[in-house]
C-alpha cells in the first residue's frame, strides 16, 4: 500500500508550494490539491479518470478507481478515491444483480475497507485499523479470496505488533505466509521473507535477519518492485546499525531514500531520513542527526503519522541533549512521551519514559526521575511479557517455515528461501550513552518500521 514506513513523497526539500485545487467535475472528488502530485502521477490520474468517465460498466469503473488508489501515494488524494470506490460498491450491493456482479461489488468493498484500516494503522488509530481489517476479512472469506486474505492477515499482524501483542502478531504472520506459499505468489513470498527477517532481527539474530532480507531483495529486484526494494534497503540498513556498522548502514539507507523519492513515497522517504539521522549519531555527528530527523519529522507531521512523529521527537531530543540544548531536548522527549501515551503504543511510552528518567536523574530531579522510572519499568514489563510468549512461539514458527521450504524446494521462487549459514555470535561493543540508548531503542524500531505493508493497495 502507500504509507508504510515513515512519511512519503513530495520531495522533502520542497517546503513551500502553492496549492492547486482541482475541479470536482473533472476529478470526481472534492479538494484535490494537484500540487501534491508528481507530473507522472498527475498524467496517470488524468488517464485513468478519462477511462472512468468513458465507461458505463461498474466493474471497469471500480477497477479504475482501485488502480488510482493503489498507485497514488499521497494520502490526501488516494483516501478520497478510496472513499468514492467504497460508496460505489455499497450502492451496487443495494441493486438487484446476479451473483457474479455481487461478488465484484463485495470485492471492491473489502478492498476499500482494508485500505481504510491501513490508513488508521499509520495514523495511530489501531482500534479502528483492526475494526476495518476484520470487516474486510469477513468479506474476503465470504467470496473466498485467498490472496487478499493473506494481505489482511499481514496488515493485522503489523497492527498487533505495534500494540505489543507479539503472540497474536506471529499467529497472523504465519497465516499470511501459509496462504502465500499455497498461492505461489513471488511478490507476496518476498514480503513474507522480509517479515521473517524482522522477526529474527527483533530477537538479535542479525546475520539470520540479513539472510532473509537479502533473499527478499533478490526476488524484488527480479520483479522490479521499487517499493519493495527500497523497503529492503532500509531494513538492511537498520540491521547494520544494530551491528554497529554506520557507514554500511548509511549506504543502504541512502539508496532506499532515493528510490522512495523516485516513486514519491513520503513515508518511505521519512523513514530513511530518520534512520540516516540515527546513523550519524553513531558517528557523533549530532548536528546531522538533528537535521535529517527534523526533515523526517516534518514529513511525518504532514501525513499525520503520529507514531513517526513520536519517534522523531525522541531521537531529536536525545541528540539535542548531547549538544547541550537541555531545554529543547527535554521538551522533545516530553512530546514523544505524550504522543505515545495518546495513541497507546507501549514501546513508544517505554522508550520515551526511559530517556526522561535518565535526563531527570542526571539533573537531580528525584520526583520526576522516579515517576518516569516507574513508568518505564511498567511498560518494559508489559512488552517483555508478550515478548517471552513470542520467543516460545518462534521456535515452532521457524520449524514450520523450514519444513514448508523443504517441501517446495523444487520451485524456483522458493529456492531463495533456503538458508545456509548458522547464526554468528553477536558482538557487543561499548558506546557512548546516546549510542547505547539508540542501540536499545532500534530493536523496537525494527519491529515497527521493518514490517513491509503488503496491503492490497500497493500490491
Amino acid at each position: 500500500m502507500k504509507k508504510f514506513i515513515s512519511i512519503l513523497f513530495i520531495l522533502f526539500f520542497v517546503v513551500g508550494y502553492s496549492q492547486n485545487y482541482a475541479d470536482k467535475k473533472a476529478y470526481l472528488v472534492d479538494s484535490i490539491d494537484l500540487s501534491l502530485l508528481t507530473p507522472p502521477e498527475l498524467d496517470y490520474l488524468n488517464t485513468e479518470l478519462d477511462k472512468f468517465k468513458k465507461s458505463d460498466n461498474d466493474t471497469l469503473k471500480l477497477y479504475t478507481l482501485s488502480l488510482i488508489v493503489e498507485r497514488i501515494y499521497e494520502a490526501q488524494i488516494w483516501t478520497k478515491y478510496n472513499r468514492l470506490m467504497l460508496e460505489m460498491a455499497e450502492i451496487g450491493l443495494q441493486k438487484e444483480v446476479n451473483d457474479s456482479l455481487k461478488k465484484v461489488y463485495l470485492k471492491y468493498k473489502a478492498f476499500a475497507t482494508n485500505n481504510i484500516g491501513f490508513y488508521y494503522d499509520n495514523t495511530g488509530r489501531p482500534d479502528l485499523a483492526i475494526k476495518n481489517f476484520l470487516a474486510a476479512e469477513k468479506i474476503y472469506e465470504q467470496i473466498d479470496n485467498k490472496t487478499e486474505l493473506a494481505n489482511i492477515f499481514n496488515n493485522m499482524a503489523h497492527t498487533y505488533m505495534n500494540l505489543g501483542n507479539y503472540e497474536k502478531s506471529i499467529e497472523l504472520y504465519q497465516k499470511s505466509y501459509d496462504l502465500r506459499i499455497e498461492l505461489k505468489d513471488e511478490d507476496a513470498i518476498a514480503n513474507s521473507l522480509n517479515n521473517i527477517g524482522v522477526v529474527y532481527g527483533s530477537t538479535g539474530k542479525f546475520e539470520k535477519s540479513l539472510e532473509y532480507y537479502e533473499q527478499s531483495l533478490s526476488i524484488r529486484k527480479k520483479l522490479k518492485n521499487d517499493f519493495g526494494i527500497a523497503s529492503n534497503m532500509m531494513n538492511i540498513g537498520i540491521i547494520y546499525l544494530k551491528m554497529n556498522k554506520p557507514n554500511t548502514a548509511l549506504d543502504y539507507l541512502t539508496k532506499g531514500q532515493k528510490i522512495h523519492e523516485k516513486i514519491n513515497n513520503k513515508q518511505g522517504v521519512a523513514a530513511c531520513l530518520k534512520n540516516i539521522g540515527i546513523a550519524y549519531s553513531y558517528q557523533g555527528k549530532y548536528d546531522k542527526t538533528i537535521e535529517n530527523i527534523q526533515q523526517a519529522l516534518d514529513i511525518y507531521s504532514e501525513i499525520n503519522d503520529k507514531e513517526g512523529v513520536s519517534n522523531c521527537h525522541r531521537f531529536i531530543g536525545m541528540a539535542q541533549l548531547k549538544t547541550n540544548q537541555t531545554k529543547e531536548g527535554e521538551q522533545s522527549l516530553l512530546k514523544s512521551y505524550e504522543i505515545g501515551k495518546e495513541i497507546g503504543y507501549p514501546f513508544l511510552i517505554e522508550t520515551a519514559a526511559r530517556e526522561l528518567y535518565l535526563f531527570y536523574k542526571e539533573k537531580n530531579q528525584s520526583n520526576k526521575a522516579l515517576q518516569f522510572h516507574e513508568l518505564y519499568i511498567q511498560m518494559k514489563d508489559s512488552v517483555e511479557s508478550t515478548a517471552t510468549k513470542q520467543l516460545l512461539l518462534q521456535n515452532d514458527y521457524k520449524k514450520d517455515i523450514e519444513e514448508q521450504l523443504e517441501k517446495d524446494s523444487n520451485q524456483k521462487e522458493i529456492k531463495v528461501l533456503e538458508t545456509e549459514n548458522e547464526l554468528l555470535k553477536e558482538k557487543v561493543s561499548s558506546q557512548s550513552t546516546l549510542v547505547y540508548s539508540l542501540y536499545t531503542v532500534i530493536g523496537l524500531l525494527l519491529i515497527i518500521l521493518g514490517i513491509t505493508y503488503f496491503k492490497t493497495k500497493k500490491g
